[in-house]
């Protein structure tokens, strides 16, 4: 097979996985007006999603040894996820779902950073990028249909049927693939990679990662609470990822030339600038103008944070790719549980002064640490 069939395969299966993630912050409203929960809970059982991010190293280490075939895995794992949340009667079988739903993603970011650099390492930048532009396609697509689903069909559970059914097709298809092809996927150099250097810069990836990610769950919350209408706020949620995937083709064009370091670092202090902005405007557009836009200049930071690792440390890319979804899933697994604590405490509208908080204790820990490095 290859190298462009073989990358295209790991960017569809990452597609249909981001339209099923984006969908939850729309649905949560929903799921939990059927099985109402305090702010608290709630951000308990959506923490436990991310609580399975930790299962990436497991998941990088599955890669290093086994190849693709854990793309195909991870795809079960993942509709098993939605058959449970589809079929639930009560927050058990919630909080249950959201574990098998981490459980695949972890898996599936693991492995698909981990075949996108090992296919193209000599331009790791530019394919990570691209390979994440997938996720802003699903999540682009996700929230809003997810709205009009529930709009004209009444039950939010609607919303899983056909991505569950794409997901089994693309499970027995990757499964397939990978027996054939295996070879020409995994990189033939495996070996020891340096922990300490690994770490420090898989670390960014907590701010990161745990800001998209509280951005995502917790922002229709915020939208809803300030009277912002469901269709709008589809639009205004599609419309952040649709934009952070823009400015993932945009970002890929420059990240192996001015240096993943430098990059994270310049969009870093501009998703700051902009997220402040919506915190501080008391004007209701303006912040469906700014949250949206920020999406643009978060979106090449974690791909940059895979591809500085595997720059130093190409031996183990699966590896060094769970880690860094590992450390992003410890960093959403804290800030989404304070959000739930903080909207309990101080209300819905106090969330907005976190993000540019986050974002902000990103480039200050990237800068230290590029000066370091430099």
């Amino acid at each position: 097979m290859k190298r462009y069939q073989a990358w295209l395969i790991i960017f569809t299966s990452f597609t249909i996985y981001a339209y099923v993630i984006s969908t939850i912050g729309p649905v949560a409203p929903r799921i939990f007006s059927e099985f109402p929960a305090e702010y608290h809970i709630q951000g308990f059982l959506i923490s436990l999603y991310s609580l399975m991010g930790f299962a990436a190293i497991f998941g990088g280490h599955l890669y290093d040894r086994f190849g693709p075939h854990t793309n195909a895995l991870a795809l079960i794992v993942l509709s098993i996820g939605l058959i449970i949340l589809m079929t639930s009667t009560g927050l058990f079988s919630v909080g249950l779902s959201l574990l098998f739903l981490g459980l695949g993603a972890a898996l599936i970011e693991a492995a698909s950073s981990a075949s996108s650099v090992d296919i193209y390492q000599e331009r790791r930048g530019m394919s990570l990028n691209l390979l994440h532009f997938a996720w802003n396609i699903g999540s682009t697509i996700g929230p809003p249909t997810a709205v009009w689903i529930m709009l004209y069909l009444t039950s939010w559970r609607y919303v899983y049927i056909i991505p569950l059914l794409i997901i089994l097709l693309l499970s027995s298809i990757s499964y397939k693939i990978s027996v054939t092809n295996s070879k020409t996927v995994i990189s033939e150099s495996k070996g020891f990679i340096s922990i300490k250097k690994t770490l420090s810069i898989s670390l960014i990836a907590m701010f990161v990662v745990s800001l998209e990610r509280a951005i995502g769950m917790w922002l229709p919350s915020l939208l809803s609470a300030i009277n912002v209408e469901s269709v709008k706020m589809g639009l205004v949620m599609g419309s952040y990822w649709a934009l952070m995937g823009v400015g993932r083709v945009f970002w890929s064009f420059f990240s192996d030339k001015l240096g993943y370091g430098r990059t994270i670092l310049l969009t870093s202090i501009l998703a700051t600038f902009t997220l402040s902005l919506a915190a501080l405007s008391t004007i209701i557009e303006t912040k469906m103008i700014f949250w949206p836009i920020t999406g643009f200049f978060l979106a090449p930071i974690y791909p940059n944070v895979i591809a500085w690792i595997t720059k130093h440390q190409a031996a183990s890319s699966g590896y060094a790719s769970g880690l860094t979804f590992t450390m992003g899933s410890i960093g959403s697994l804290i800030i989404i549980n304070v959000i739930g604590l903080v909207m309990n405490y101080l209300g819905v509208y106090s969330v907005q002064f976190i993000y540019p908080l986050t974002c902000m204790l990103a480039f200050v820990y990237t800068l230290i640490l590029y000066l370091k490095t430099k």
